[in-house]
């Protein structure tokens, strides 16, 4: 996101910790209720926006410190379980449980072996679970609680950065239209956004699957319009050698297409050279990267999952070539080709042995 839009989510943040505390004094209220209507009618002027644009943002703020707190409480209740009453199970959740070393989904086809990757990247599938207290580790229903938190309050980012500049006088129409689609999530069940989210994830079970020294980072909403960018892989320090000096800089922005077709590869390399262009040192990468993979029968691939919403997400249901393929492609910038090959063979066994 724009730096000085960061800037001004960090003073409405603190100022809705302070509205959140219970034993406030009413003149403490009136206070905090001036300030709030100061910062409001300042980052108005400052952004080129109304004021219910801002009074929007700081709304939405108060929901991501809500999941904050819901986030704390859960975390608490692993050492200090409620003894006069049942944890809160979502809606729809599924229960996984632990058996003999392997995490196992109960599902209405029965028991399915379910992997921790899968379990931190279903929610974007709009899947959840309920992880057994008494068998699930410890680590991995923190993991879970952490990794659900941090998918509501993205989501929540991206609409504050999408209502923000959508509104402001600053922002040209074209890109405003843009981050208004985004507001209203529309063409969210195109072909296209499926893919990308398939790669994603695949990609990210694969690094928590064989805890590989890269993470997935998802690029806000600001990063997606203006630098072209769909989602980070960052390498981590991590399994380096002693003498290789790593950062947080070392992360490459990924623009994913799953088209092939010249005009359309043509238009992205021109826009990712201008979005190159505008790269500030505080996004810390270094790099954006096209990767193309060609894809058919993503929707009937969709379909085909939806019947029985397995754990693992649709990209679950593509074979082992095409998925080691896909890594391939996706860390060819980032990894070295040893390593690459060394992980792919995992990925695909049969053509390793071959």
């Amino acid at each position: 996101m724009r730096p000085s839009f960061e800037s001004h989510l960090r003073q409405m943040n603190e100022i809705a910790k302070d509205k959140a505390k219970p034993d406030n004094s009413e003149e403490q209220r009136k206070k905090m209720d001036a300030a709030l209507d100061y910062m409001i009618e300042k980052a108005a002027e400052r952004f080129g926006t109304p004021e219910k644009t801002q009074e929007t943002v700081f709304k939405l703020q108060k929901r991501k410190q809500k999941i904050m707190a819901r986030l704390r409480e859960q975390l608490a209740s692993m050492d200090n379980p409620n003894p006069f009453g049942q944890e809160s199970i979502p809606k729809n959740a599924r229960r996984v449980f632990e058996k003999n070393g392997t995490l196992l989904c109960q599902t209405e086809q029965g028991e399915k072996a379910v992997t921790l990757g899968e379990l931190l990247t279903d929610g974007d599938w709009d899947l959840a679970y309920h992880l057994d207290p008494e068998s699930v580790p410890r680590a991995v229903r923190k993991k879970y609680f952490i990794e659900q938190a941090k998918r509501e309050i993205m989501e929540l980012l991206d609409r504050q950065i999408a209502t923000q500049e959508s509104q402001s006088e600053y922002v040209h129409e074209f890109k405003q239209e843009g981050y208004i689609r985004m507001v209203s999530q529309e063409n969210q069940e195109q072909s296209g956004v499926y893919a990308e989210r398939m790669v994603k994830n695949l990609l990210k079970k694969i690094a928590i699957d064989q805890d590989l020294d890269f993470e997935i980072i998802e690029a806000d909403a600001y990063q997606d319009m203006e630098l072209k960018i769909d989602f980070i892989i960052r390498r981590k320090a991590a399994a380096r050698g002693v003498d290789v000096q790593t950062s947080d800089d070392d992360r490459i922005g990924i623009q994913f297409t799953s088209t092939n077709a010249p005009e359309v590869i043509q238009k992205k390399e021109n826009q990712i050279r201008q979005a190159k262009k505008k790269l500030r040192p505080e996004e810390r990468i270094r790099d954006i990267a096209l990767v193309s993979i060609p894809m058919r029968e993503i929707q009937a691939l969709m379909r085909e999952w939806k019947k029985n919403q397995t754990p693992g997400g649709p990209d679950k249901l593509w074979i082992d070539p095409v998925k080691a393929e896909i890594f391939k492609k996706l860390t060819q910038n980032l990894l070295s080709q040893e390593e690459i090959d060394t992980i792919a063979a995992k990925i695909n066994p049969k053509r390793a042995a071959a």
